[in-house]
């Protein structure tokens, strides 16, 4: 929930962030009429439950917008007021609307430019609750331009296929720095641990950052294992020979003495480049489930058998795929990690349990070519 003193939720509290284009149809605009996708400044009193209450008509479907936003939301528990929330609808759409205090004399007014509050203040049945939007838009403006398509964190903990048993890895964590002078003994690392690493090959520089993962087991469904992301690392210094002491600066799992580890992949994200709506998009079928799950929701990893080599790229959105045209879509993913040959996907909405091995999708929307 949104941080105050005050747990109201009154109707003037629900602002929606100004619109891109048009404006409000007439004086009565000051009745809310809550539409399923846009862009949500968040006050005083707003919780996702309620969010999702007001957007869907369904407090329980709170995780679309989690999901939607895990780049700004920490802990789903705690919202503050001025965060920017994206609201999907039901088919991942994000729409942009506006909805304030209406008044005639904004009715020719396109886009942000907006009264002064000293403009605002004379216009007759403007009522206590208007503010002075100006600096929203902005705001929210500013934000859109930042606003990456697969955040750098969702990139770097994507889980991927490793087909050589852990043998390309550039080498292994070895032990806490100083561990004889822990005082309190524990296996896991945590953030900023500082950690021996065993590295092949030539020694990377200071600085160097690296991926450390975990393989799963052999699953004889798969040619590959699934390799899961544990964290990064930033070589500090040498340590010897074939050793370095390096600093954990993210965790995504626990972090644990024998991970492997390898060069940081290249984050191929832009800010504000978001993903283009196409038709007829190539088809691709789900092979396998970095994790299995009796039933998949969002945030669930799956692997599609088309990566680098057929095109794919990161921030590309696959859907499940469709009879007919006017049929719902049914599920969505996201590509946050390819390869050669295969792709990984995160699952950002599902409608029914329809993600299943073999399953066919079609490729929606295509991140542009740079």
């Amino acid at each position: 929930q949104a941080r105050t003193m005050n747990r109201s939720f009154s109707t003037a509290a629900v602002l929606l962030t100004i619109a891109l284009t048009g404006a409000p149809r007439g004086a009565d605009a000051q009745v809310l009429d809550l539409p399923e996708g846009g862009q949500h400044v968040v006050v005083v009193g707003n919780t996702l439950w309620d969010l999702a209450a007001a957007f869907y008509g369904d407090p329980f479907q709170w995780p679309r917008i989690y999901e939607a936003n895990t780049d700004r939301i920490e802990d789903p528990h705690w919202i503050y007021p001025g965060q920017i929330f994206l609201i999907p609808d039901e088919n991942g759409n994000l729409q942009r609307v506006m909805v304030v205090p209406g008044d005639p004399g904004m009715q020719s007014r396109g886009g942000p430019d907006w009264p002064s509050e000293q403009e605002a203040a004379r216009v007759p049945g403007r009522t206590k609750f208007w503010r002075d939007t100006t600096e929203a838009f902005r705001a929210r403006t500013a934000t859109l331009e930042q606003w990456l398509a697969v955040p750098e964190a969702i990139f770097y903990a994507a889980p991927f296929l490793d087909y050589t048993g852990g043998t390309d890895a550039a080498g292994t964590i070895t032990g806490f720095e100083g561990e004889e002078e822990v005082r309190t003994p524990r296996e896991a690392l945590v953030m900023y641990d500082r950690v021996t690493l065993r590295l092949d090959g030539d020694m990377p520089a200071p600085g160097t950052r690296l991926q450390a993962y975990r393989l799963g087991p052999v699953r004889e469904t798969m040619t590959g294992r699934v390799a899961t992301p544990t964290g990064v690392l930033t070589i500090l210094h040498r340590l010897g020979e074939d050793q370095v002491v390096a600093q954990v600066d993210a965790q995504y799992e626990k972090l644990f003495q024998g991970d492997l580890v390898r060069a940081l992949p290249t984050y191929p994200g832009a800010p504000g480049v978001v993903a283009e709506p196409m038709t007829n998009g190539p088809v691709a079928n789900v092979v396998a489930f970095a994790r299995q799950h009796e039933l998949h929701q969002p945030g669930n990893y799956l692997f599609l058998d088309a990566g680098r080599d057929e095109g794919v790229g990161v921030g590309d959105e696959f859907i499940v795929a469709l009879e007919t045209p006017e049929a719902k879509v049914e599920g969505r993913a996201q590509v946050v990690h390819v390869q050669d040959e295969v792709s990984t996907a995160r699952i950002t909405m599902i409608r029914n349990p329809v993600f299943v091995p073999g399953l066919p999708m079609r490729l929606d929307r295509k991140m542009p070519t740079r």
